[in-house]
């Protein structure tokens, strides 16, 4: 798999499981964030907080905010999404 793709498996399937949360915010809104958490693969919250933060630089609330009030994140609110 790391010859294919560059990258090994843990962080492919640490790939998947943002990528999962991303899809589940899109398409479930009315979700907690324990309950998101839960359904993208993650133990709790907090975990999913950290690789959030490991994925995008930012912790899911400092990213919320950076959507909501800042120029360079225009797109996301395009698009309506939060994290």
């Amino acid at each position: 798999m790391e010859r294919w793709t560059g990258t090994n498996r843990q962080t492919l399937e640490f790939f998947a499981k943002v990528e999962e949360v991303h899809r589940l915010v899109t398409t479930e809104q009315a979700t907690t964030p324990a309950e998101l958490a839960v359904d993208a693969g993650f133990a709790d919250q907090s975990p999913m907080g950290r690789a959030l933060k490991r994925a995008t630089g930012f912790s899911p609330v400092c990213l919320n905010r950076k959507i909501t009030t800042e120029e360079p994140f225009w797109c996301y609110r395009v698009m309506g999404q939060r994290f």
